[in-house]
């Protein structure tokens, strides 16, 4: 017998809660053995790195340090980070062990960067430019209150214009990882233009409630045929064909699947997440009046994700990027490359495909709510609620989520993001 080792790195939420970031197991070593613990914590402020050394005290046995054992833990998150820094420290030892804390040292130092800012790239562009803006480079400016900067007025809606849109609500009649029924329902978005691989952001501001449920995939591209289908399907009937078989990165927030009470944002590809990062704890009652205001570049080399949660105690930034050549080089492993299509999506309504297979020409845009727009309720929960473009919530135990506008009015496209308006 022995014991393991296990140091780790978690939060603790308000309900005292403890939630897992990353952690190691070491040994077993021998229970008769004494040990030292030299370890070295470094927060700055979103970089959390914990480095763990534990070596044999030498009291047990005639040879000193005959076994030494090493880790060195990292993760990264924005949860808390706007409170002023304390530290705490307690023993977790059973009461037949001793613990003793010996040389610790504490510092504060500059981390040798101006703290970035949190205000967005659009609102900077849209005071610098004002109504010039709209014959410029802003090929899509949704209608929402969320996007109106200063005096500037907003201009009809194109959405028409610009989007392929479709409600569905098809059930699959596969198991969910839950147990239940599968079933994909929302409505989607598409651009009807092919944006051609040139430099684009894109700026999008809801609330915490509509965040989650919703997502942003660029790069899409799907079969000829698809497209062909979603050209021709009038908006007034429902999309009722399978999972759309495309390719595309997507970029979202969503509840961490380790607990409903956080948030966390992440990057997608091919079912699989790249890049994430835990941003904060929302109380769910909450998650209707805090806003989120979500940036995207797309520079053709680099992607890169940009999320500030307008938090009462405070804004929170995160941010995620990830190189072309990743992608690329999950392509190109022999287990996908192989592969006509890929496991349908559980959480959206796609099914990845190989790089090897034709799809449409040109890359574009695709927006994605599991919660369909119905104006109807949408104008009953307005004469309620003073706020627009929040989630409203009727009087009812289990209130079901209600859109006060389409997600597509709360979305703003940019193209040929290039100069000094370029990825900071």
């Amino acid at each position: 017998g022995g014991l393991l080792l296990c140091p780790f790195i978690s939060l603790v939420l308000k309900d005292g809660q403890e939630v897992g970031l990353v952690g190691d197991a070491l040994g077993p070593v021998p229970l008769t053995d004494d040990f030292l613990v030299d370890f070295a914590a470094v927060d700055q402020g979103r970089n959390l790195q914990l480095d763990i050394i534990f070596r044999q005290s030498g009291k047990s046995t005639e040879k000193p340090h005959d076994w030494t054992l090493r880790t060195c833990l990292r993760d990264f998150t924005s949860f808390n980070n706007r409170e002023p820094k304390q530290i705490y420290f307690a023993s977790s030892a059973p009461d037949a062990c001793q613990v003793h804390l010996q040389n610790l040292v504490a510092s504060e130092e500059a981390c040798g960067t101006a703290p970035i800012g949190t205000t967005p790239s659009w609102v900077k562009m849209k005071e610098q430019c004002g109504e010039a803006t709209n014959d410029g480079p802003i090929i899509f400016e949704g209608t929402a209150e969320a996007l109106v900067v200063g005096e500037t007025q907003r201009r009809s809606s194109r959405s028409t214009e610009f989007w392929h849109h479709m409600v569905f609500d098809m059930v699959h009649g596969r198991a969910s990882p839950s147990g239940v029924l599968e079933k994909t329902q929302g409505e989607f978005w598409m651009s009807k233009r092919a944006m051609n691989m040139q430099p684009l952001y894109i700026y999008c501001k809801l609330t915490v409630a509509q965040a989650t449920v919703s997502c942003i995939s660029l790069r899409f591209s799907c079969q000829k045929d698809y497209l062909d289908m979603l050209q021709n399907t009038p908006t007034t009937l429902q999309f009722k064909y399978p999972h759309i078989p495309s390719r595309g990165v997507i970029m979202g927030v969503e509840q961490d699947p380790r607990n409903p009470r956080l948030i966390r944002m992440f990057i997608e590809y091919r079912n699989e997440i790249l890049e994430d990062m835990i941003l904060c704890e929302i109380d769910p009652a909450q998650a209707h009046k805090i806003f989120v205001q979500q940036e995207i570049w797309d520079t053709i080399t680099v992607l890169g994700y940009r999320v500030v949660v307008l938090h009462p105690d405070g804004e929170l930034l995160g941010e995620l990027s990830i190189r072309n050549q990743r992608l690329e080089e999950i392509d190109h492993t022999p287990s996908r490359s192989l592969q006509f299509f890929e496991e349908p999506s559980w959480r959206f309504p796609i099914a990845p495909m190989a790089s090897r297979m034709a799809t449409s020409a040109g890359s574009r845009l695709f927006l994605y709510t599991g919660v369909p727009f119905k104006e109807s309720t949408a104008e009953a929960q307005k004469s309620g609620q003073s706020q627009g473009g929040m989630l409203q919530k009727p009087g009812l135990k289990e209130p079901p989520v209600v859109w006060t506008h389409p997600l597509v009015e709360s979305v703003a496209v940019v193209s040929d993001w290039s100069g000094n308006r370029g990825y900071p």
